[in-house]
């Protein structure tokens, strides 16, 4: 009954693309520093600061969502996803690089809070662990077609630049599906 609501295919939605982004953004992050003119070690290097950032705010965020619900968990998701999406593409400034490596940082420390809360906050224990199966399944699959995904794009368009901007649709409709949810604490 789970797959059949809002809730379930929202959360899939918000995770499962973030998945296939960083999936995708990393099998050619050195290839995606070359097309916006960044040397192979500050591509390399990217992710660094980016769990820097993410550890200790995936703290903080979980702390938080005990305390104002997974939905505004989602939000944040969805809004740190436009941040990070809409920096990537702009790899060559020196704001686009920051950007990204804070809307990634921040984005990534909402995973773990939205994989382990969400479920159990929309539709309690009872049949967890096939809801879960479900949903850690599309996420397998969106992360395994991410390098495929970024590949097409810039097989079609020339830039791997645009696999980053044609994904800011999924974080807008994943802020207004997430605005109709009802918030729910575990």
């Amino acid at each position: 009954a789970a797959v059949r609501t809002l809730e379930f295919w929202t959360v899939v939605m918000v995770s499962a693309i973030f998945g296939l982004m960083i999936t995708g953004f990393t099998f050619h992050l050195v290839a995606i520093g070359a097309e916006a003119g960044v040397n192979e070690q500050k591509a390399l290097v990217i992710f660094i600061p980016a769990a820097c950032i993410s550890i200790p705010a995936g703290f903080a965020i979980s702390w938080v969502s005990d305390r104002l619900g997974i939905k505004r968990v989602l939000l944040f998701m969805c809004m740190a996803q436009l941040l990070c999406y809409a920096a990537l593409g702009f790899l060559h400034l020196r704001v686009g690089y920051v950007l990204s490596i804070l809307g990634l940082g921040l984005a990534g420390a909402c995973m773990g809070p939205v994989m382990t809360l969400s479920m159990p906050a929309f539709f309690g224990r009872r049949h967890l662990g096939a809801i879960q199966g479900k949903y850690q399944s599309f996420m397998v699959f969106a992360s395994a077609i991410g390098p495929l995904y970024f590949a097409l794009v810039e097989h079609v368009s020339g830039a791997f630049r645009d696999a980053m901007l044609y994904a800011l649709v999924a974080p807008v409709m994943g802020l207004v599906l997430t605005l109709k949810l009802q918030d729910r604490r575990y």
